[in-house]
């Protein structure tokens, strides 16, 4: 994390790690800071080839993006990027009498899918100022798109596509000050989401082929939706947190 309050030392970090059931993991990162500009990049990847069920592997790839610029004294304008990549395969479901042969299987952990893959991407630009030394003012725009396939065979065999696009914003003032002579965090906020979802099934063969549609669950939804919280100290180091939300959905 990044902010304009000193400089940090910059580092780079590399690691493997192998665990269990032949997973593996590499992970790679940076960070630092030139002149008024900051950043953080780090890259991650995570292989298992026999996992709890024989025949199964998954592999996720995780990359992440983050730039912060002083523009001034009290105020700050970042930038963050984001993607996933994940190809995933599961083994049917296993008999009782196939776990009590062999308890190091299990049953697929994701609703029966026997493979899913899919990409996510998102963006984000905020904006931060200090209104006073006890106040701050932060406005936040996003954009998450992903797009996702799963293959099932619970209900004859079945493709399950889901394309997803999420645009919000989040508008947030904070306050530090005390009340009654004991510290207090208030946190003033109202966010707002549009999300547009195409959800399709399909009916496939046993090679993955479409053989017609199955059903469709489309929806678009609208979000508004103001909130308040408040972080009370009452006594070192107990506190006590107290909020309230309102969200007004459209479908």
């Amino acid at each position: 994390y990044i902010t304009k309050k000193g400089t940090p030392t910059p580092e780079t970090k590399l690691g493997v790690s192998y665990g269990s059931f032949d997973s593996i993991t590499y992970t790679v990162g940076t960070r630092g800071m030139k002149g008024r500009v900051g950043y953080s990049v780090n890259f991650k990847r995570e292989e298992e080839h026999s996992g709890y069920i024989d025949n199964t592997n998954w592999q996720n790839t995780v990359f992440n993006l983050r730039s912060d610029f002083d523009v001034d004294e009290a105020s700050t304008l970042g930038f963050t990027f984001g993607f996933v990549k994940y190809d995933n395969k599961f083994a049917p479901g296993l008999t009782k009498e196939q776990l009590q042969q062999n308890r190091k299987q299990n049953v697929s952990n994701f609703d029966d899918s026997d493979e899913s893959k899919g990409e996510l991407y998102r963006f984000s630009l905020r904006y931060e100022r200090d209104i006073s030394s006890s106040s701050r003012f932060s406005a936040t725009g996003y954009l998450r798109d992903s797009d996702s396939t799963y293959w099932m065979t619970w209900a004859g065999t079945t493709e399950m596509v889901l394309k997803e696009r999420n645009i919000g914003a989040d508008l947030r003032y904070e306050w530090d000050g005390e009340i009654f002579n004991r510290e207090n965090h208030l946190i003033l906020g109202f966010d707002v989401r549009k999300d547009d979802c195409k959800w399709p099934w399909y009916y496939t063969d046993t090679k993955k082929n479409r053989t017609g549609p199955y059903k469709d669950r489309d929806f678009k939804r609208q979000t508004l939706a103001p909130y308040i919280q408040n972080e009370y100290k009452i006594v070192d180091p107990l506190s006590l947190t107290v909020g309230v939300r309102y969200d007004n959905i459209t479908v």
